[in-house]
C-alpha cells in the first residue's frame, strides 16, 4: 500500500474525519476547525485551545500549543512495553509483508509508540513531519556518516524556535529512516485507528501532530504496560542525543543548527550535561500551577485562574546552545521538556517561587544587571591596567543605580529601564533598539499596567534618559555585545552547575539566576561569587535574592 495519509480521509455525516469510514467511534482531526481562540484583554494576546476529542465516550483534551518532536534517542528497558511493541510490530509486518526497509520501519514504529506513550500523562501531541524535505536523503546520510568519522558533530536540523521560554528543535526528523518508510508507519497507525491527528501546513511551518486514540490506550493497558512507569523511566541514549548545539542564521534569517568539530569545551560541557541530566531525570521537581476552569462553549473571551494544584516538572533535559556559528558566542543552558513545561518557562513570580525539589522549598538567587556588571568590571580592570586614573571613578558607581533613572525628578518604571538596558547589548543600532522597545511596550511584553500612561507616550525620551544616566557604559550600547556576554555568563553557569552536580545536588539554572533547595542558600551565594571572580576576574559583587 502506498496510500498517503490524506487519501485515507473519509467523512461521516457530522463532517468528522475517520480513517475507516463511519463504522468507527474514534474521530481524527483533519484541520483546526472548531479550535477555540481565547483572547486575554490585558495583554492583547491569543491562546489557542484544542477542541475536546470524544474518544470512546472519554474526554481527552490535547492542547495544540503543547507538542514535542520525534527523536531516535529515547530508550526504555520496560519489559511489558517491549512485549507490547513486538506485538504491534507483528501487526505491521502482516500489513507490509514485503519491503527491504521493513525491519527499520518496525524499529521506527516502536519509537513512535514510545513517544505516544510518554505524551499521554501530559496530554501532549507528537509532531510528525509529512514534508519530504525534512528527511535525510541518501546523499545527506552519507555526508553525515563521513562527518561523524571525522569527529565532527553533524546535524541536519532545520530551525530552532522558542516555546514557553525554552528551545524547541525542529529537525530533519530521522537520520535512520526515509520519508516513504515513515509515512508507511503513519498509514498503519491511522488505518488501525491507533491515532488521532491535527494536520500540519507548509504555509505556517507547523508539522502534523498525532495523539493515541482510546483504542490504542486500552490496548497498551490490556498488555499490562504501566504508562506512568514507562514515562518515568524512559531515558536518552546520549550516544545519539546531542546536548551541545551550535546554531547560525542563514540568508533568510532562519536559525539553523550547523556542524562543528569537537574540542575540549564541547567534550567537557557534554560530559557535565550527561551527568547533570541523569541527576535531573531522577529528581522530583514540582510547582504550583494555577489552572483554568472547564471550558464553556465557544466563544470564550478570557482565561481565569481559579484554583491551584501542584504539578511535576518531568522529563526536562538541559542543553547548551552556542550561536552565530561559533563556539565563542552564546553557549547558554536551555531546558527542554517532552511535552510539558520547564522551570525556565514558568512565571517567575507566581510559579517559579513555588518550585520544590524532592519536597524541599527552594530559593532563587540571581546576579543583578548581570551584563552591565560584567562590562563595568571589564572596563575598570582594563583602564586601571592602562593607568588612566580619571576613569577609575567608574569602579565606584553603585550598581544599584543603573536602574534608578529619573525624568523631571520622577523615577522611570523599573520594568521599562530593565528592558532598555537588557536589549541595548543585543541590538546593532539605536534605531533597531528603539523599535524593539516600542514594540514590546505596545504589545504589553513590558508590563506598565501599574504605572502612569505617560510612560508609554514618549519612549525615545525615556531611552535617551536611560542612556545618559548610564553614560559610563555608552560605548557598549547597540554593538551586539550580548552574544559575547552570554558566553561569559554561560561559563559562570557551568562552574555553578558542576559544583552542585558533583555533590549530587540539583541546581536549576535560568541564565543569570539559580534555583536550589533553601538549605543550600549560603553555598549558592559563595559559589556564585567564586564563579564570577574566576570568569570575569572583577570586583566584589552583590548577590540578589
Amino acid at each position: 500500500m502506498n496510500t498517503n495519509l490524506e487519501d485515507l480521509e473519509l467523512k461521516n455525516k457530522n463532517g468528522i474525519v475517520h480513517p475507516q469510514g463511519n463504522n468507527v467511534t474514534s474521530p481524527t482531526f483533519s484541520s483546526l476547525e472548531g479550535v477555540s481562540i481565547l483572547k486575554d484583554k490585558k495583554n492583547e494576546r491569543y491562546n489557542i485551545i484544542a477542541p475536546t476529542t470524544i474518544v470512546n465516550n472519554t474526554d481527552i483534551s490535547y492542547n495544540v500549543n503543547r507538542s514535542f518532536v520525534l527523536k531516535n534517542s529515547l530508550i526504555s528497558q520496560n519489559l511489558e512495553y517491549k512485549i507490547f511493541c513486538d506485538r504491534i510490530g507483528e501487526e505491521f509486518k502482516k500489513m507490509y509483508p514485503k519491503g527491504r526497509n521493513r525491519d527499520k520501519a518496525v524499529d521506527h514504529l516502536k519509537n513512535v509508540l514510545l513517544h505516544l506513550i510518554i505524551g499521554i500523562p501530559t496530554k501532549s501531541y507528537l509532531s510528525i513531519s509529512r514534508d519530504r524535505n525534512r528527511y535525510l536523503t541518501k546523499v545527506e546520510m552519507k555526508e553525515k556518516n563521513e562527518l561523524q568519522k571525522q569527529n565532527k558533530y553533524a546535524t541536519f536540523h532545520l530551525k530552532i524556535t522558542e516555546n514557553d521560554g525554552s528551545i524547541t528543535i525542529i529537525n530533519k526528523i530521522n537520520s535512520y529512516i526515509g520519508f516513504e518508510t515513515s509515512m508507511n508507519v503513519m498509514e498503519f497507525l491511522k488505518v488501525n485507528n491507533y491515532i488521532t491527528y491535527v494536520k500540519g501546513s507548509k504555509m505556517t511551518g507547523k508539522m502534523t501532530m498525532i495523539a493515541p486514540t482510546e483504542l490504542l490506550i486500552d490496548k497498551i493497558k490490556n498488555n499490562d504496560v504501566d504508562i506512568k512507569k514507562v514515562y518515568s523511566t524512559v531515558k536518552y541514549d546520549y550516544n545519539i542525543e546531542e546536548l551541545i548545539l551550535l546554531s547560525e542564521k542563514d540568508e533568510n534569517d532562519i536559525r539553523r543548527l550547523v556542524s562543528y568539530t569537537n574540542n575540549d569545551i564541547t567534550v567537557y560541557s557534554r560530559n557535565l550535561l550527561i551527568k547533570y541530566n541523569e541527576l535531573l531525570r531522577n529528581s522530583k521537581i514540582e510547582y504550583i500551577e494555577k489552572s483554568v476552569p472547564p471550558l464553556p462553549s465557544f466563544p470564550v473571551l478570557l482565561l481565569h485562574n481559579t484554583e491551584v494544584k501542584r504539578k511535576g516538572l518531568e522529563f526536562n533535559t538541559l542543553y547548551r546552545i552556542f550561536c552565530y556559528g561559533s563556539l565563542e558566542f552564546g553557549g547558554r543552558f536551555y531546558a527542554k521538556s517532552m511535552g510539558g513545561k520547564t522551570w525556565q518557562g514558568l512565571n517567575a513570580k507566581e510559579e517559579r517561587t513555588t518550585i520544590t525539589i524532592e519536597g524541599n522549598e527552594t530559593v532563587e538567587l540571581d546576579y543583578p544587571h548581570h551584563h552591565s556588571s560584567i562590562l563595568m568590571d571589564e572596563d575598570c580592570t582594563r583602564y586601571i591596567k592602562w593607568g588612566e586614573d580619571d576613569f577609575n571613578k567608574g569602579s565606584i558607581i553603585r550598581q544599584d543605580d543603573i536602574y534608578r533613572v529619573k525624568i523631571d525628578g520622577e523615577l522611570v518604571p523599573k520594568p521599562l529601564v530593565k528592558d532598555i538596558m537588557n536589549l541595548v547589548y543585543n541590538t546593532e543600532s539605536y534605531e533597531q533598539h528603539y523599535q524593539v522597545i516600542q514594540g514590546r511596550v505596545n504589545c504589553g511584553d513590558i508590563d506598565l499596567s501599574n504605572y502612569d500612561k505617560k510612560w508609554k507616550s514618549n519612549i525615545k525620551k525615556t531611552i535617551q534618559s536611560v542612556f545618559e544616566h548610564n553614560y559610563h557604559l555608552k560605548h557598549h550600547f547597540c554593538n551586539n555585545e550580548g552574544i559575547r556576554l552570554q558566553r561569559i555568563d554561560s561559563d559562570i553557569t557551568q562552574i555553578i552547575l558542576e559544583y552542585f552536580t558533583n555533590r549530587n545536588i540539583l541546581c536549576l539554572p535560568v541564565h543569570d539566576s539559580y534555583i536550589v533547595p533553601k538549605k543550600y542558600t549560603n553555598e549558592l551565594k559563595e559559589i556564585m561569587k567564586q564563579a564570577y571572580e574566576k570568569v570575569v576576574k572583577g570586583i566584589e559583587l552583590k548577590i540578589m535574592l
